[in-house]
């Protein structure tokens, strides 16, 4: 049984109380392993299966096969345009 949330669950739950959505690959920088991308999803997955966020994944480009995932907080939507603002800053 868990203890309560990992260390992902809780990188992931502390950036959402200073924001209201980010790109979940922003939380490791450029230079992470695919492990650690994968665990770090792994993480969003089961908070957004509690029900503790949302997840929302955009795709693009020829093959549909670059994409970002994007986590927001709890009750809200996010949108093709609310990604474009994320885009600029």
């Amino acid at each position: 049984m868990s203890k309560g949330p990992g260390k992902w669950q809780q990188m992931i739950l502390s950036e959402l109380v200073t924001k209201e959505a980010f790109y979940l690959r922003g939380l490791l920088g450029r230079h992470c392993t695919k492990a650690q991308y994968n665990a770090l999803l792994r993480a969003a997955q089961t908070l957004e299966s509690e029900g503790k966020i949302n997840i929302t994944r955009f795709r693009f480009g020829a093959a549909w096969c670059i994409g970002k995932t994007v986590v927001h907080r709890i009750l809200t939507t996010f949108t093709g345009n609310d990604r474009m603002k994320m885009d600029q800053f």
